[in-house]
């Protein structure tokens, strides 16, 4: 089969989901950049990993993505769709460091950035 059959199945099942790139993304599929590439038919050399971010993403059974494209077989439903993005959920010890990652992060930024302004925060 051809690529903009797989980019036909791709952005319909999205759509079907309801998802936009991003979305689709952050329930563990490509980046933006791929799907983006994959719908415009652009992309049609996958490896496996983006095969498989495809499948669990869009909630089909591993190797349908694969499929499609080898011998334009359509996507099977997987029994167990991949979660939600409001569904995936941290512990209080994940969300707590979560924080201070970000607090680090942020104090990180605001002193390169106080660095990096001359006559700011410097002894020049």
């Amino acid at each position: 089969m051809s690529p903009t059959d797989l980019a036909a199945a791709v952005k319909a099942r999205r759509h079907e989901l309801g998802l936009g790139k991003e979305q689709l993304r952050k329930r563990g599929g490509p980046s933006h950049q791929t799907v983006r590439n994959i719908e415009r038919g652009v992309e049609t050399r996958l490896n496996e990993l983006t095969y498989s971010k495809l499948d669990r993403a869009l909630g089909w059974t591993p190797g349908s993505a694969a499929r499609l494209l080898d011998d334009g077989a359509p996507p099977t439903l997987a029994t167990t769709p991949a979660p939600a993005p409001e569904a995936v959920s941290l512990s209080a010890e994940d969300a707590r460091a979560l924080a201070i990652g970000r607090a680090v992060l942020a104090l990180v930024h605001a002193l390169d950035h106080r660095h990096a302004t001359p006559g700011r925060g410097t002894d020049d």
